[in-house]
């Protein structure tokens, strides 16, 4: 839990919006989670809350709090040149980051050759490097 002191200088009912900025805790479970902010005079006398049960306020929606991981997933699959027997072939694809962290580094691209868009029957290529750096929740083409 955070705590966050501001000055106020609020009129009869005017609001205002604050920006809290905080660090998603690593010993908590992976899943959907409500954020909550509680707000609390303290001991300042000046401040009195005559209704202590609008103190709380919560989040209509969740935000997915997980570990950090990357989940790349290759999509839109087409060739950019002609397949000629024994020759080199190029095809584009589009690479995303599936995952809540960026993807930086190498990866192996294995392209199958298949009659019915599935790989259970499908004759794996010859692998290829591709140099990846992704934001989280990113893609690009790939060539």
């Amino acid at each position: 839990m955070k705590s966050l002191t501001e000055r106020i200088n609020l009129r009869l009912a005017q609001n205002h919006s604050y920006r809290i900025a905080f660090v998603y805790p690593q010993n908590i479970n992976a899943g959907s989670y409500y954020l909550v902010a509680v707000v609390d005079n303290g001991s300042a006398p000046a401040l009195k809350n005559l209704d202590p049960q609008d103190e709380l306020s919560a989040s209509t929606n969740t935000v997915d709090i997980a570990p950090p991981f990357i989940s790349l997933a290759g999509s839109a699959l087409s060739a950019a040149s002609r397949f000629t027997d024994g020759k080199t072939a190029q095809v584009l694809f589009t690479l995303t980051n599936n995952g809540n962290v960026p993807a930086i580094g190498t990866t192996t691209v294995e392209p199958d050759s298949v009659q019915d868009q599935t790989v259970a029957d499908g004759t794996t290529l010859d692998p290829a490097r591709a140099s990846v750096s992704l934001a989280a929740g990113k893609g690009r083409h790939i060539a």
